[in-house]
């Protein structure tokens, strides 16, 4: 089952979101279709931000798992 795409507004939203869709298993169709075009939408300054309590959205993505969103964060 694809994660289901929710409110994106957030880094902790979008973290979160990035999380659930590391986790599952054969996850590809749900980047390419979801992920993906999701990160693109969003503004390059919004990867600048920290999540609500401070913390470095790298420190908390896994480049191994979550390659595509650690990319947009960096």
């Amino acid at each position: 089952m694809s994660a289901q795409p929710q409110n994106l507004d957030t880094v902790d939203n979008l973290l979160q979101h990035v999380l659930v869709i590391a986790a599952e298993p054969d996850n590809f169709e749900t980047i390419s279709k979801q992920l993906a075009p999701a990160l693109k939408e969003i503004q390059p300054q919004f990867f600048a931000q920290s999540t609500s309590d401070g913390k470095d959205p790298l420190e908390l993505l896994d480049p191994g798992t979550s390659s595509l969103a650690y990319i947009y964060f960096l």
